[in-house]
């Protein structure tokens, strides 16, 4: 009887003879590319356009002089002309150039790349890595076709880590007419995403011939934009991965491609956040109860069961949190690196919390984007497919790390199409987030911060950055000193820096307040405008906030001034503008509480304006052509709401709020008013000054014949 070996070397001999009687002449069609490299071995995949034995060929010198050849692999029309190869006994730290070997012969005497194998478990060595997310978007007419893996191969680095969308096949099924036919019901299409992520026609080719890379999907790549573990296919891209990309050992491989490795003194997790979560939408509480539509008015209301990397129910063995956890606490390493799909940052909180209270305003009706204009509710929802969207997981997350003192955990990051650096203030975790690697700069860093949103700290594609190109991450680890985080463009400019010092833990306490900067524009002089202030307790212990100070109390003050918000909530704050001047007012709000990072400032402005100097009458007659009663904002609110109405002409008015049962709460306008528009502050108490309880109101202006009713909610 013939043992399994045997049978293997008589089968290529068969196929060698086969080959030679067809007359083929079998060629290298993608790759190979190598992965899962440790410092004594590395993984390999190749693709071949006929049946063939392979073998990888690896020698320390160019010529093969001194070669050493895996084992070989039939290349076979059911795995798609795809094999894996495994290569070990490798020296550390060893530069190694590498060669296909096909029926036993050299497909080249050429090289067809190298890599260095890495330093010894736990040696301190210094090296330099990169990272970055999203390429080959096939749709996009401002991708630079790859041309920055060119200036990528030119650095000396040990490796590439790639954080997803790794093309967008999911797109293509809108293209062919397929809409919601997901690309991984069929395996073939799966096949055909690592044929466009090996093309041998794009760039990326050049950085595989310099540096092994390692990956793990995202949305686009996996199911669908935005997807989650509901989604059908998940299956058949787990199968692809494993068939068809060099990876480390997965510790659930039926589950998710979640894994980790070393490399000298870091140790990198890198998490699948895409098979391992529960649909963002559930985190929400549609108002009124409804089908979600995009102009939906929605509350984030994320519950304790709302959970990433512990959510498929399907899930058999060690859940992938209790992994990580564990894997944490076990670590030797002296840094620690986290690679995501999407980003960490906890402060992007805030960005759902304003975009929630920005819905209704018809100022904010849309709002432009490089992706085109987006509703509120819209952008609420695309931010809740971030961690920030599931503060569950993430309290979870940085408690252990925190009660553990498990010291310099690093995030590295993806998906949103740009990049930028936060040192821990705002994300608690140093994070460097790199998404623009072949994909127009989404610029949602620079976005956030044009409503006064700054929770990356350390630069990036910020508001004062005029590069928007592509770019990529950069890392540097230097022994157990220090890691140096960097965003690097296409062009080689440094775009943001910022190095850890060992010995970080997060701090038990982070707030994060939106916006920053507050304009309330021209408000008629004697009257009141409030605008909303949030606060974000972002850590694992309660935000205290002592007190609020005013530099001009007469014209702006906050309410409240002082509250505690415990992790995970937030507290809404009404900065109410009072002019008592025709001119220009500025002030800052200082916001004193136990945050280790210091007192949060806020910068506020405004205009006192006469009423008949209103900028939003109509041109001909500088008066309102119509009575009108626009919606408050914010809407839902807390404490306080703005409501606005329009008077075409010199009438009796009254503005009365009615609670849900009819009943007459708060008159807050019963007077003879000229033609203009007027706005008024409601503050949340009835006529006697008790604050009403949490619910839907009812405002009703009648100005003469004119009579006019809206809706609002008030929660607390």
């Amino acid at each position: 009887m013939t043992s399994g070996s045997q049978r293997v070397v008589w089968m290529g001999v068969l196929i060698l003879l086969l080959t030679k009687l067809a007359g083929w002449s079998q060629q290298v069609t993608h790759g190979p590319v190598v992965g899962g490299v440790t410092s004594g071995s590395a993984v390999f995949v190749v693709r071949v356009d006929a049946p063939a034995d392979v073998q990888l060929e690896l020698s320390p010198v160019n010529t093969f002089a001194y070669a050493l050849r895996t084992a070989s692999a039939l290349a076979d029309e059911e795995n798609y002309y795809f094999v894996k190869l495994y290569a070990g006994g490798l020296q550390p730290e060893t530069e190694y150039f590498y060669r296909v070997v096909i029926n036993g012969v050299p497909a080249t005497t050429l090289p067809a790349g190298r890599f260095r194998t890495f330093p010894p478990d736990g040696q301190p060595t210094p090296f330099t890595f990169l990272t970055g997310s999203c390429q080959q978007a096939g749709d996009d007419p401002f991708s630079s076709i790859g041309n920055i893996f060119y200036r990528m191969a030119r650095e000396d680095a040990l490796f590439l880590l790639h954080q997803g969308d790794w093309g967008y096949p999911d797109t293509t099924d809108e293209e062919a007419g397929r809409p919601g036919d997901y690309f991984p019901l069929v395996y073939d299409r799966v096949v055909e995403t690592y044929f466009s992520k090996y093309d041998p026609g794009y760039p990326m080719a050049e950085l595989f011939k310099r540096m092994p890379v390692d990956y793990a999907y995202d949305d686009h790549d996996m199911v669908d934009n935005n997807s989650d573990y509901t989604y059908p296919g998940i299956a058949n891209s787990i199968r692809g991965y494993r068939e068809m990309f060099p990876h480390y050992p997965l510790p659930n491989a039926d589950d998710g491609v979640w894994h980790r490795f070393t490399c000298g003194n870091a140790e990198f997790f890198v998490v699948d956040n895409r098979s391992q979560r529960d649909p963002n939408i559930n985190a929400f509480t549609i108002i009124p109860p409804n089908e979600f539509v995009a102009d939906t008015i929605v509350s984030f209301r994320a519950g304790p069961d709302h959970r990433l990397l512990t959510a498929n129910p399907m899930v058999t063995g060690e859940d992938q949190m209790s992994w990580l956890l564990r894997a944490l606490k076990n670590s030797q390493a002296d840094w620690k690196f986290i690679s995501t799909g999407t980003p960490f940052n906890p402060g992007m909180r805030g960005v759902i919390e304003l975009a929630v209270l920005l819905q209704g305003d018809p100022d904010y009706a849309e709002i432009p984007t490089p992706e085109g204009p987006l509703t509120p509710t819209e952008i609420a929802v695309e931010f809740s497919d971030k961690w920030a969207g599931f503060p569950v997981t993430v309290h979870r997350l940085l408690a252990f790390i925190i009660e553990h003192r498990i010291e310099n955990v690093i995030f590295l990051s993806g998906d949103i199409h740009t990049s930028a650096i936060d040192d821990g203030a705002n994300s608690l975790i140093p994070e460097l987030v790199s998404g623009p690697l072949d994909r127009t700069n989404s610029q949602t860093v620079a976005l956030m911060e044009q409503f006064g949103i700054y929770i990356y700290n350390k630069g990036g594609h910020t508001a004062d950055q005029s590069d928007m190109g592509n770019a990529y991450g950069r890392v540097t680890v230097f022994g157990r000193d220090s890691v140096r985080l960097e965003v690097v463009s296409e062009s080689g400019a440094l775009l943001a820096r910022h190095t850890v010092q060992a010995g970080f833990v997060p701090a038990r306490v982070g707030a994060t307040v939106v916006p920053l900067t507050l304009d309330f524009g021209g408000v008629p002089v004697g009257s009141q405008e409030t605008q909303p202030l949030i606060v974000v307790s972002t850590s694992i212990d309660p935000l205290v906030v002592t007190q609020i100070v005013s530099s001009d109390p007469r014209r702006f003050q906050v309410v409240p001034r002082h509250f505690t918000v415990y992790p995970g909530l937030k507290q809404r704050l009404a900065v109410i503008y009072t002019p008592d001047t025709n001119e220009k007012h500025e002030a800052t709000l200082t916001i004193y509480s136990n945050d280790p990072d210091g007192p949060i400032t806020v910068t506020v402005q405004g205009h006192g304006i006469d009423v008949f100097g209103r900028a939003d009458r109509t041109l001909t007659t500088g008066l309102p052509q119509r009575f009108a009663l626009h919606p408050n904002y914010p809407n839902p609110f807390n404490p306080a709401t703005t409501i606005r109405y329009a008077l075409a002409e010199e009438v009796q008015v009254r503005l009365t709020i009615y609670n849900s049962l009819g009943q007459t709460i708060r008159t807050l306008v019963s007077d003879f008013q000229e033609a203009g528009d007027y706005r008024v502050v409601w503050d949340g108490r009835d006529d006697s000054g008790r604050s009403v309880t949490s619910g839907v109101y009812v405002y009703e202006l009648q100005a003469g014949d004119f009579v006019a009713r809206r809706k609002m909610m008030l929660l607390k």
